[in-house]
């Protein structure tokens, strides 16, 4: 993968992770994990987490500071995200994240982040499923 089709990628799956769930879906592998401080988010579990961002924000804004792309196709990236909650208020946060691919669908995704602004109950926003 190039970085343009790596930023391509990243672009269009945050998209649409955060706007349209349901088509999410046929982005992931069957074994698909999300890997995060806290511990796991299945295959299920990771599409009930973009469902929830998608009910409860009003909008993000998406910064990706640093991309790169190994021999074997993993993307490594650092981002920060300003999310405005349907409450009106914020949070950011700071991702460092390892993309995996498996026959052209994303089987992992193994992050760091860290609250940068927003009350400390907004910390399980990079994985939250409820």
């Amino acid at each position: 993968m190039s970085h343009p089709e790596a930023n391509r990628f990243l672009k269009q799956t945050f998209e649409i992770f955060l706007n349209n769930p349901s088509e999410l879906d046929r982005l992931l592998s069957d074994d698909f994990v999300q890997v995060f401080a806290g511990g796991t988010n299945n295959r299920d579990k990771f599409l009930a987490h973009s469902t929830v961002l998608t009910e409860s924000l009003l909008g993000a804004k998406i910064n990706f500071e640093d991309v790169n792309v190994d021999n074997d196709g993993v993307i490594s990236e650092i981002h920060t995200i300003a999310l405005t909650k349907k409450d009106g208020s914020e949070a950011v946060l700071r991702f460092l994240a390892f993309y995996y691919f498996k026959d052209g669908k994303l089987t992992k995704v193994d992050e760091l982040n860290t609250l940068v602004k927003g009350s400390s109950e907004d910390s399980d926003l990079g994985s939250r499923t409820e």
